[in-house]
């Protein structure tokens, strides 16, 4: 109902655009310049406002505000966002649209926080529709309040991959790990292209996270430390390698710590399957990590104790072997 009543579909457009002139009922939130091309709608949404609706919708979103058992809908709340982003160019004064733009922005900010995203949340949410959700959050805060679109929607991006992975739902933590390889895809595609030349083949970038920001990011909200040590799963271990990958292009951000995490995954109390995963990883790290850290690498390594090399470790050995005479050479 709310978006006929803005337009938002191709027949109340028409109807709108047919009978603009056939009501004119302007209010202190209506544009006086823009009633003689939009008078129906006009009129219609600034009696909405007047009637105190933008208040009734903003209180549907905000946590608490309904009720302590009450949360909207993820879809809905898109719907509503959705709605109320055109009313700028609908012809609602602009002041008043901007500070209402920015107290819806705050409202969902707090509805897509970690901490009013139950388990019980994550459990019935689609990741896709949270990341719409981000996307048009951010857009309000750009119309709003002029935030940089791209820094909002990458860094929510990355507190909602999180989020998923330190979940206690095994499927949506494999969501988690996959959201963290398409954001480390979009980091490389910046590092290894242009702008034009990402759009020239199609692929996504990112405009605000680089190989600095991103791997700062992983490290201080501990997302190696859950994978490899808080609650180590071998699906976990096995996807983590593109992070890795991208975090040991520079020695800055491949800090020693990294290999002291990760080599705790083959320690010989851990489940065969985690010590298997970590035995395929550590290797193809070899092959790439800068040589400070391939020498701590190398130290762990040769404090295993003779006792617990079996035919696996042996295999690991001389892959791990191979790779590292292959770093060797390259980084000559």
């Amino acid at each position: 109902m709310m978006q006929k009543c803005f337009g938002l579909c191709a027949r109340s457009t028409k109807f709108f655009r047919q009978f603009a002139a056939y009501l004119s009922y302007p209010t202190e939130h209506t544009d006086p310049a823009r009633m003689p091309e939009n008078a129906l709608m006009l009129s219609l949404v600034g009696q909405f406002i007047s009637l105190g609706g933008f208040q009734k919708l903003q209180q549907l979103i905000k946590i608490g505000a309904t009720g302590p058992d009450f949360k909207c809908p993820v879809l809905h709340v898109g719907l509503a966002i959705q709605t109320i982003s055109r009313i700028v160019e609908t012809g609602i004064q602009k002041p008043f649209a901007h500070e209402y733009l920015n107290q819806m922005a705050d409202c969902v900010e707090e509805y897509l926080s970690p901490e009013n995203l139950k388990d019980a949340d994550i459990k019935e949410i689609s990741l896709e529709e949270l990341k719409r959700l981000i996307r048009q959050m951010a857009s309000l805060k750009s119309a709003a309040s002029g935030q940089d679109r791209y820094k909002v929607v990458e860094l929510y991006e990355l507190e909602i991959a999180k989020r998923f992975l330190m979940c206690p739902y095994f499927e949506k933590r494999i969501k988690g790990m996959k959201e963290f390889g398409e954001i480390h895809l979009k980091v490389s595609n910046k590092l290894s292209r242009t702008p034009e030349e990402c759009q020239q083949v199609g692929v996504d970038y990112a405009r605000y996270l680089d190989l600095d920001s991103f791997s700062a990011w992983i490290i201080d909200n501990k997302v190696l430390h859950f994978i490899f040590k808080e609650n180590p799963h071998s699906e976990l271990i096995k996807r983590s390698g593109k992070i890795l990958h991208l975090m040991a292009l520079k020695l800055e951000t491949f800090p020693e710590e990294i290999i002291h995490i990760v080599w705790g995954c083959c320690s010989p109390e851990k489940h065969e399957d985690i010590v298997r995963a970590g035995y395929e990883l550590i290797p193809d790290l070899a092959r790439w990590i800068p040589l400070p850290r391939l020498e701590t690498l190398s130290q762990q390594i040769l404090s295993i104790p003779i006792a617990h090399i079996d035919d696996k470790c042996v295999e690991f050995l001389k892959t791990w072997t191979i790779n590292t005479l292959a770093n060797l050479k390259q980084k000559r």
